[in-house]
């Protein structure tokens, strides 16, 4: 008995000298993440439905210049391939690339909105 308890001790005496080890994270911290995650992924989305379809209803109006259109649809296309890898980072669960996508999603939304200013 002594020597199973042992054996099974070992690990955690070994680890419990790592600084800031910790042998397991309370639920409610991972809870709280994935809440936090899923609700940038929803404004995300919102965000870029709000500029395409603002786009889009200025486009079909005519009333956009070439310029603006020109540099409208460009953004378009970067925000929309910016929302694919949010997608893709959430479901691969890669916290790394989620916020480099988010980061990336929420510029290229705004290059949108600019592009299409003062209309």
């Amino acid at each position: 008995m002594r020597k199973l308890f042992l054996f099974l001790a070992a690990p955690a005496l070994a680890l419990s000298g790592c600084a800031g080890f910790s042998l397991a994270e309370p639920p409610s911290q991972y809870a709280d993440r994935t809440i936090l995650d899923e609700r940038v992924a929803i404004s995300t989305e919102l965000a870029y439905q709000a500029a395409a379809v603002s786009f889009l209803a200025l486009d079909d109006a005519g009333l956009l210049t070439p310029e603006q259109r020109g540099a409208a649809v460009a953004a378009d296309k970067r925000a929309y391939a910016a929302l694919q890898a949010l997608r893709g980072a959430y479901d691969a669960g890669n916290a790394a690339s989620y916020a480099i996508a988010a980061d990336s999603a929420r510029k290229a939304i705004s290059d949108v909105l600019y592009a299409i200013r003062g209309v």
